[in-house]
């Protein structure tokens, strides 16, 4: 594996407390710093991980509550009760679960781009 060398400048008291920090970690300085820059990049990771699936649980809701709606469409149109169905509302309703359902698609697409560029 090719290794890339990093030169970097900081102050006195900051190289002390590295020396320090990597001396009570029973670490280089090197290997320190780049534990510390993959435990930053870990953390990011599960932070999206979270965020995603806290989207993902709020989808789901969103597609009990379509589906919740579509089947009290479908009660009410075969329950023979609606002597009259008022076409315009129900094409209106109908328009609006689809676009509600194009959106869920769309958050769940946007998820899991998220989610491949971070794993």
């Amino acid at each position: 594996m090719k290794t890339k060398r990093l030169e970097i400048r900081i102050d006195q008291e900051t190289m002390l407390a590295l020396e320090f920090q990597a001396k009570r970690a029973k670490k280089t300085k090197s290997k320190y710093i780049r534990d510390l820059i993959s435990a930053r990049a870990q953390n990011h990771k599960i932070t999206t991980i979270y965020k995603c699936q806290q989207l993902n649980f709020e989808v789901i809701r969103l597609i009990a509550s379509l589906t919740s709606n579509v089947n009290q469409i479908a009660y009410h149109l075969n329950s023979g009760k609606i002597e009259e169905v008022d076409m315009n509302d129900f094409f209106k309703t109908a328009y609006e679960l689809k676009k509600a359902a194009k959106d869920v698609k769309s958050v769940i697409a946007e998820n899991n781009l998220i989610l491949r560029n971070v794993l």
